[in-house]
């Protein structure tokens, strides 16, 4: 079950001088935990998977009860795993690269999360899209969504900006605060500027 580059990466990390260790040798530490972490958590699904199957069949007791009760989490991470473990039955693609280390569970989780209420042609059209059409779709998103955040942004600008002023009784002068759009900063200071 294990591959072999989980196998290296749990040996650098079991015989790893931390104390010895430079920055360079800690980052490679970590993307071997990386790797090792998202290969247990992919193990973890297919259990989980299997535990599912079992519940179903046999009347076993629910994944998510068994990960709390015996893997020492809460329920709600017990849910989280059984929710894991159905989104990577639903994409097993996402099961692969979680297994490799690409993504981290919580990649899949938040598959899991976007994916829980959506009827099954929905889903089912979202998850038979080519990883291409899937990351195309991510990077539109992400698009969007810098967009609106850049729009959100000007518009809070635009309701913060300010400006107030006071007479400085003891030296006579007038002294004021300000925060300023960045357009309106622009033609003010370009006017006091000149």
């Amino acid at each position: 079950m294990q591959n072999t580059g989980v196998a290296i990466a749990i040996e650098a990390l079991e015989t790893a001088d931390l104390g010895a260790a430079d920055s360079g040798d800690c980052v490679e530490l970590v993307r071997h935990v990386r790797l090792a972490r998202g290969w247990l958590d992919a193990v973890e699904a297919r259990i989980s998977s299997r535990m599912t199957e079992l519940y179903e069949t046999d009347g076993a007791a629910p994944p998510a009860d068994l990960h709390a009760r015996c893997g020492g989490v809460s329920a709600a991470d017990g849910k989280r795993k059984d929710r894991r473990s159905k989104a990577i039955d639903d994409a097993p693609a996402f099961g692969d690269a979680l297994a490799d280390g690409q993504i981290g569970a919580a990649h899949v989780d938040a598959l899991a999360d976007a994916t829980a209420h959506l009827d099954d042609d929905v889903k089912t059209t979202l998850l038979d899209e080519s990883p291409e059409q899937f990351a195309r779709h991510l990077r539109d998103r992400a698009r969007r969504l810098e967009r609106d955040n850049g729009l959100e942004r000007n518009a809070r600008q635009r309701r913060e900006t300010y400006l107030s002023r006071k007479l400085n009784l003891h030296t006579g002068m007038v002294e004021g605060r300000y925060a300023f759009h960045p357009e309106l900063a622009n033609q003010i200071f370009g006017a006091v500027d000149k």
